[in-house]
């Protein structure tokens, strides 16, 4: 009975050892944007958020770009502005690949600090659908990839791209990104489920009883 129990007993140690290896290769980071920021984006011109990418990063489960921006105030403010961004997927496509995050239309001068507050894409999830025609007519948007381009990207920048198109004319509105901050949940690139040494010495312990335990002290 004692035995079985120590065996048992093992048994559990090197189950909750693997399992606690295969499920804790998740993780959670907010990003800061590196680049891209107080540079006043004109109409018909696209701009480009630059993030740091976590070197450990395998593919994603989600992610939440949120930023906060403001406008300048001319004299004589003409239409307001808008913003789509995007970021491209794959390259070696034609079209080539990308993923529609989101976007805001009609942007006033004058607006100061105004946030944007963008909502969890999961993968899978399928791209924005632009009010505007020019983006569409350019890249192919398509689902939010888990692998493309994550692992390809780990530890370099992820590019996201502004484009103001105007809203329904011509328009002297140029907002810039004062602060933008990229939630990603992504799984840690992992050389597989291995008990650290210590837990397999338990386990050995365990499964050896006694006569284990002395061939571990002699070693």
């Amino acid at each position: 009975m004692r035995l079985f129990a120590k065996w048992m007993l093992a048994f559990s140690v090197l189950v909750g050892s693997w399992f606690m290896a295969g499920t804790s290769h998740a993780a959670l980071v907010t990003l800061d944007a590196a680049s891209g920021l107080n540079i006043f984006i004109a109409v018909d011109t696209t701009e480009q958020l630059e993030f740091v990418l976590p070197s450990d990063l395998a593919s994603i489960n989600s992610m939440e770009l949120d930023f906060r921006y403001d406008t300048p105030n001319p004299g004589l403010a003409t239409g307001t502005a808008s913003l789509e961004f995007f970021f491209v997927q794959d390259v070696g496509t034609s079209p080539v690949t990308a993923f529609a995050i989101g976007g805001i239309y009609g942007i006033g001068a004058g607006e100061t600090a105004a946030a944007y507050d963008g909502q969890t894409l999961n993968t899978n999830d399928g791209s924005f659908s632009y009010i505007l025609p020019f983006l569409p007519s350019t890249y192919q948007f398509g689902t939010l990839s888990a692998t493309v381009p994550w692992a390809a990207l780990a530890g370099s920048n992820l590019v996201i791209n502004f484009y103001n198109g105007g809203s329904g004319g011509f328009t002297n509105v140029s907002p810039e990104i004062l602060r933008a901050t990229l939630k990603l949940n992504y799984n840690v690139a992992s050389s597989g489920a291995v008990p650290e040494p210590s837990t397999l010495a338990i386990a050995l312990v365990g499964l050896a009883g006694w006569r284990g335990r002395r061939m571990l002290r002699r070693s």
